[in-house]
């Protein structure tokens, strides 16, 4: 990790983490928790954080758009994570999306802490942020694991974090085993074309997410033939 003093924003300073940076720092919690299977499978985020980070974790009406936020207290302890009270129907789809919900908090909780430390009193909302509430609120339009950067930093950072919580790269490797051709000349390891679909749906289904993440973390790992996967 690097830091940055940022042109825009609510904060200070910025952190800058490559992206393999942070699948590691989330497959090192993981293991220190304890809560990474030895067999490809889901993932108990909502456990794993009230664990791992020694915090409370509940469900609230958090009104129109507001899927989730993460309280920090003023020495950097994760306070609390809430996750709107909507998406606790346990319904197939809700399910999924609940595990990224917690997957993007848990991605707050492990990268951004640091953020809040003596953060002021400023209780006005600045891009969803409210830094003397020690508070990061997500919004329906934030969470997604496919988003690309931009000016919220820290809420792409949490996105990728949906990934490296959730479908760890070992994992997934050993799930699409049976999808894996190898290149004539180099190789290599690489998704069947015929078959993509087919392996989306089937890590979708192992790991308890939706298709469409299951979808960007396979173009991660296995770009489409001629290209370079979505990020």
């Amino acid at each position: 990790m690097r830091t940055y003093r940022p042109s825009v924003g609510p904060f200070l300073t910025a952190y800058h983490f490559e992206r393999d940076e942070i699948d590691q720092l989330c497959l090192d919690a993981l293991k220190k928790g304890k809560f990474l299977p030895e067999e490809p499978g889901p993932i108990r985020i909502e456990a794993f954080i009230e664990s791992f980070f020694e915090c409370t974790v509940d469900y609230r009406d958090l009104g129109l758009g507001i899927l989730g936020f993460t309280a920090f207290s003023s020495s950097g302890k994760v306070a609390e994570v809430v996750v709107s009270s909507a998406l606790d129907d346990r319904t197939e789809g809700n399910n999924r999306r609940l595990n990224s919900t917690f997957a993007h908090e848990a991605g707050h909780c492990l990268l951004h802490a640091g953020l809040f430390i003596d953060a002021g009193q400023d209780l006005i909302v600045r891009e969803d942020v409210v830094l003397g509430a020690r508070k990061i609120l997500c919004r329906d339009r934030q969470i997604g694991y496919g988003q690309r950067a931009g000016t919220r930093w820290w809420e792409y950072q949490a996105n990728r974090a949906i990934g490296g919580y959730l479908m760890p790269r070992a994992l997934v490797e050993k799930a699409v085993t049976n999808y894996v051709v190898y290149g004539a000349i180099t190789g290599l390891p690489r998704l069947d074309e015929l078959r993509r679909r087919d392996a989306e749906l089937h890590v979708a289904e192992t790991f308890k997410v939706n298709p469409v993440v299951a979808k960007y973390r396979l173009e991660e790992f296995y770009p489409r033939s001629g290209g370079q996967g979505t990020f």
